[in-house]
């Protein structure tokens, strides 16, 4: 019976008020440790996850779920609408596009013509593989189609701030449809209207690309041909298993918007990552202080453990008298600190008020994601560390001498 009665001697020993202010002092201290750094680890996380869920969805509004690229050769539509169409390959929706390079300018201004990307869509098509008509922000609440009838381009804000350019102005295009020939390339000259202004937020859109209806595209490079298809996948499908698969039947270079910014994908990963270790050393550093609370009480209930073993306790027991308090406070702090987050990101979430620099990240506020796998993996990871750090203090337990306490105490 004594052998199982180890939790409720933890018990007393840490909630019966002691008479030695030292070692409630030290555990005031353990618990508010314990308490700030896991609340700590759990915001910063939190708000990692945000500005990668926030730069995933900004790069994900203007890019398609797959790319098919067949790099410099012409589609057959037919043939590849044949395909798509089959259930295997998990695709809900798809969209020609073709790209172009051309020149722009102000014919009313004297500034230097400006190299654009031209992407020629079907707009009815383009909506419902990606969020572009959502990014129109002048005119707002105006489909594809009526902003790029005939002779109209969409151009991207930065694009139209450096060319001077608004919607409704007449603008024109430097392009040439031939081969260049040696070091000469003779370019012809259109007429265009500015139908839409865009803004994605990521820089190399808004500077240097321009969207027109296919039709118009067809005129100016009439051997291009449709080189790229954009997909929509259904909800469930996953990415990996169908880029494998419409790989090894179309051959053609199937890839995510991810594989176009790998090195973005790789720095978010890693920051977060070294943030939850260099986080984790404070709590360990609060876990630490376990260590000097057990060797504390251990030096003072001296007297206890060696009546205790007296009695027939094995002191494996007697270990897990400290172990437990250690845990006690450990789970209390930990569940306190994962509380007072989940409190602190869903203030934050619904009155965002920390407002950051447009130009410098891709959101307006600060971002806060939060997640079960998170919360569990720090509550996990904090009482294993305050469980190591009891036992390595309890080791001392062995070496007192119970004989020369009970003649001494």
């Amino acid at each position: 019976m004594i052998q199982k009665s180890f939790a409720f001697i933890a018990y007393r020993y840490l909630f019966t008020k002691s008479k030695d202010t030292t070692i409630n002092f030290m555990v005031k201290i353990c618990f508010i440790g314990i308490l700030i750094a896991s609340c700590s680890l759990t915001l910063v996380i939190s708000v990692m996850n945000g500005f990668e869920k926030a730069t995933y969805e900004k790069i994900q509004s203007i890019y398609p779920d797959l790319i098919i690229d067949v790099q410099g050769e012409q589609f057959d539509m037919d043939c590849l609408s044949s395909i798509l169409a089959q259930p295997i390959y998990k695709v809900k929706h798809f969209a020609p596009q073709q790209v172009g390079q051309t020149l722009i300018y102000n014919p009313e201004t004297t500034q230097t013509p400006i190299m654009i990307f031209l992407r020629g869509i079907d707009p009815e098509k383009e909506s419902l593989v990606n969020k572009l008509d959502q990014k129109i922000i002048n005119p707002k609440s105006y489909p594809l189609s009526s902003l790029t009838k005939n002779n109209q381009l969409i151009i991207g804000c930065k694009l139209a701030e450096e060319a001077n350019l608004c919607v409704g102005d007449t603008a024109r295009i430097l392009y040439s449809s031939d081969e260049p020939a040696g070091l000469h390339i003779t370019f012809q000259q259109i007429t265009v209207i500015i139908g839409g202004i865009f803004k994605t937020g990521v820089e190399e859109f808004d500077n240097n690309v321009a969207f027109s209806h296919n039709l118009f595209f067809d005129q100016l490079f009439p051997d291009q041909g449709i080189r790229q298809v954009h997909l929509k996948l259904q909800p469930h499908a996953v990415e990996d298993e169908v880029i494998t698969t419409l790989k090894k039947r179309l051959n053609a270079d199937v890839y995510c918007w991810k594989d176009l910014y790998p090195t973005l994908i790789s720095a978010l990963k890693l920051e977060k990552w070294a943030m939850f270790f260099i986080l984790i050393l404070i709590v360990f550093v609060a876990s630490m202080n376990i260590v000097s609370l057990i060797f504390m009480f251990v030096t003072q209930k001296k007297r206890d453990i060696a009546i205790l073993t007296c009695l027939g306790m094995h002191k494996s027991s007697i270990r897990y008298i400290f172990i437990t308090i250690s845990l006690i406070i450990a789970v209390c702090a930990t569940s306190l600190g994962l509380l007072l987050a989940y409190i602190v990101g869903k203030i934050l979430q619904t009155f965002p008020c920390i407002k950051l620099p447009d130009n410098i990240y891709d959101t307006s506020y600060l971002p806060i994601q939060m997640e079960l796998t998170v919360f569990s993996a720090i509550f996990l990871t904090t009482i294993m560390i305050s469980f190591l750090a009891s036992v390595l203090a309890t080791r001392n337990i062995d070496r007192l001498h119970i004989v020369d306490t009970l003649k001494n105490e």
